[in-house]
């Protein structure tokens, strides 16, 4: 294991902070405007991050892919 191991994962840390602001901007407009859009969007884009480590996915594509597994999988 050498010191650049360690720091291999650190490519997505901008992504993932960009993709943490989008969301949690959302959610605030949305707990501004009511309640209920907040938990919608919450509901929706909860497995964003997910999308963006296992499948190396963008900020964009992670937030598609969280929509279609919500879709896909609707209680």
């Amino acid at each position: 294991m050498s010191a650049t191991d360690v720091f291999t994962g650190m490519s997505k840390a901008l992504p993932a902070i960009v993709l943490t602001v989008i969301v949690a901007t959302g959610l605030v407009i949305g707990a501004f405007l009511l309640v209920v859009p907040a938990l919608v969007l919450a509901y929706v884009v909860m497995f964003s991050l997910h999308e963006m480590a296992y499948r190396d996915a963008g900020v964009i594509d992670s937030l598609r892919g969280s929509f279609h597994i919500v879709k896909e999988h609707f209680v």
